[in-house]
């Protein structure tokens, strides 16, 4: 759907009966006073809601004040922040916002992008710590992996992408 559009909500329940079964959001960089800050975003949240519609948000952490805002008056929305937000593993104010937004019972967090935000070759141990706060403060049931593939080809294979979470993270 077109955020921009004041008849998006309207849009998400015709793609809903066409057979949507969640929505991704990407607000980019840090912007403000953009889209994501506007009227549109309300409606939207109260449309995907009350369609029982998850929503995947792809934004930086300076954003996540915001998305607290909207989940405050949508409690019931699935919302999964993606990538981890886009915090770098020695961002201390990037890591609080992200785990602050664990006082929402309905947001998740998608703990890919690592090889990304990694200042070191595989197996990214920089990024080690990260992951681990975001699973202990969402704790298991509430973080999910992705590949990242074939985006992430230019620094990592598929296979590393898996390993990292499945052999070397060892929490």
């Amino acid at each position: 759907i077109n955020p921009e559009d004041p008849a998006a909500p309207d849009h998400a329940s015709e793609w809903t009966e066409k057979g949507l079964h969640g929505l991704r959001l990407s607000p980019s960089g840090q912007g403000e006073n953009d889209w994501f800050d506007g009227p549109l975003m309300e409606p939207i949240f109260a449309r995907l809601e009350s369609l029982g519609v998850p929503l995947l948000m792809l934004t930086g952490p300076k954003r996540l004040p915001r998305l607290g805002e909207l989940m405050d008056k949508h409690p019931d929305l699935q919302v999964c922040i993606d990538h981890m937000s886009d915090v770098h593993p020695d961002d201390e104010e990037g890591r609080k916002l992200l785990l602050d937004m664990a006082r929402y019972p309905q947001i998740f967090v998608k703990i890919s992008h690592t090889w990304s935000i990694s200042g070191e070759e595989y197996p990214w141990r920089d990024t080690h710590d990260l992951v681990e706060s975001v699973y202990q403060t969402f704790g298991p049931d509430r973080i999910m992996w992705g590949t990242d593939w074939p985006v992430c080809l230019g620094k990592a294979e598929y296979d590393q992408a898996l390993s990292v979470v499945r052999d070397e993270m060892k929490f």
